[in-house]
């Protein structure tokens, strides 16, 4: 099995949402992510994104309904998409989940 590149973990996340440039936001302000990249595509759009958390934690976020809306573009939905279905899953391991909690509901 081929070493993931540096700083990569071997399995990463992609969470897509509908306005992925607000969800960034949220993921910054609230958890305490950090940008290491955002890729913009038309309008705006954020096409690819990569928010890293520590040493350890990278998630990439992007444009919910890339498939629909242009060609090429990933089949990604967002839950709002599917009647509130979940369509990923994350597992983090923090210190103080109350302070955790209160720092996300701060922001929103």
């Amino acid at each position: 099995m081929r070493a993931p590149p540096p700083g990569w973990s071997r399995i990463n996340a992609s969470i897509f949402y509908d306005d992925a440039a607000a969800a960034i936001d949220f993921l910054c302000d609230a958890f305490g992510f950090e940008r290491v990249m955002v890729i913009e595509g038309e309008g705006g759009r954020v096409e690819h994104s990569e928010l890293r958390l520590g040493d350890n934690g990278l998630v990439m976020v992007g444009s919910a309904g890339g498939g629909s809306h242009r060609e090429g573009g990933l089949p990604a939905v967002s839950p709002r998409a599917v009647n509130g279905q979940n369509t990923s899953m994350l597992c983090v391991f923090v210190d103080d989940a109350d302070a955790h909690a209160a720092r996300a509901e701060a922001a929103g």
